[in-house]
């Protein structure tokens, strides 16, 4: 009897002992029983499955397992728009042209408008300014006095629009236009130093096809390069008369060939220049190109002087957009790190100098060389 009522008191302690180690929770299991959890839920229920699943299925354990990859909402894109009195095909044009397809490249909109006919200016700015483009820019005198008409309304009704008048230096005294100008006298100046430096006559010529403050400082700084050789080189210059009849060009060079010297001359008639280039080349005598680099055209052309506008429309735009304050007219220069010429050009010239055509380039850049010594008062609103 007392060893059955042993067993029975055994039997009873095991019992109890296993119904105590089931009853106690472990911290981590009582932290996931809450209040609401205590009830038995419909098992078809959200919260249902939610109480029975482990702590990883949590929603907070999920957004920790699996992070919201949904991309944030694009900035708009910037829009930029070039509306020129020109057709394109020209070398100018296409340069400015390619700084606007630098900033399709870097995210932009962009958009270019030949507005060949006069009546087409004002529609196709308003256009341009509806359409919600950030920066126009202009190429044109009489485009852009139509613009500089425009900008004290634009000022109200598109207050972030910022119009750019391309290729001049004039300050139109407006809060919402900025003046851009690659001056072309520096780049000039060192085309002037070199054609000096390698004439064999001592007589070199520039043409240009008009004559006007503008163009003046192609052949001021042409003949004020030549002057700083101090080697007596000097200067023959002509207007041809038209910017685009290539056979007054050509005729212009004839001329002046048949009269002077010269063997080597500087062209500065816009598309009509190809006119000089090929007298140039009949004749057997160097060129100089202008606005790009020109030596595709003929070998004679060992040289051109540049006028990066690619380079200063895509950089104006840039400067707007970043939120800089722009000036009234913004001159880019050699100081500023505009290119005065292309490196296949400069690769072609003696060793010695290419030393003296960097130590010309270093001393307009540092303010040492007076470019203006010749011509002082080329330097007012430079």
């Amino acid at each position: 009897m007392k060893k059955i009522l042993i067993f029975v008191l055994t039997l009873m302690m095991l019992i109890s002992t296993a119904a105590c180690a089931g009853g106690s929770a472990s911290p981590s299991s009582a932290s996931s029983t809450s209040p609401s959890a205590t009830a038995e839920p419909d098992a078809s229920s959200p919260s249902a499955s939610a109480a029975v699943e482990s702590d990883a299925a949590s929603p907070s354990a999920s957004a920790a397992a699996e992070p919201d990859t949904t991309p944030p909402s694009a900035a708009p894109a910037l829009k930029a728009c070039f509306i020129t009195e020109y057709a394109k095909g020209n070398d100018y044009i296409d340069l400015i042209v390619a700084g606007f397809t630098q900033l399709q490249s870097e995210g932009w909109t962009v958009n270019t408008i030949e507005a060949l006919d006069p009546v087409e200016y004002e529609e196709d700015i308003r256009d341009m300014a509806t359409q919600g483009y950030d920066v126009i820019m202009m190429f044109g005198a009489e485009l852009i006095n139509v613009g500089v008409d425009l900008s004290d309304e634009f000022k109200d009704t598109y207050p972030s629009l910022r119009l750019v008048a391309i290729d001049t230096n004039t300050d139109f005294q407006k809060d919402n236009i900025t003046s851009i100008c690659v001056d072309p006298y520096e780049a000039a100046f060192v085309a002037g130093y070199v054609a000096a430096m390698t004439t064999k006559t001592g007589t070199v010529g520039c043409i240009m096809h008009s004559d006007s403050p503008l163009m003046r400082r192609f052949s001021d700084g042409y003949d004020a390069g030549i002057a700083y050789t101090n080697n007596n080189t000097q200067m023959v210059l002509s207007i041809s008369g038209s910017p685009t009849d290539v056979t007054l060009a050509n005729e212009a060079a004839k001329t002046m060939m048949a009269n002077y010297p010269v063997d080597i001359i500087y062209q500065v008639c816009y598309t009509a220049g190809t006119g000089v280039i090929t007298a140039c080349a009949d004749a057997g005598i160097k060129c100089i190109g202008v606005d790009g680099w020109q030596g595709y055209i003929d070998p004679c052309v060992f040289w051109s002087t540049l006028k990066p506008m690619d380079v200063a429309v895509s950089s104006i735009a840039k400067m707007y957009a970043g939120g800089g304050q722009l000036p009234g007219v913004f001159v880019y220069n050699i100081e500023n790190g505009c290119a005065a010429y292309d490196d296949r050009d400069f690769e072609k010239l003696p060793a010695d100098l290419q030393a003296k055509v960097t130590a010309v380039m270093d001393g307009i850049a540092n303010g040492t060389i007076d470019v203006y010594a010749k011509y002082p008062q080329d330097a007012v609103g430079f």
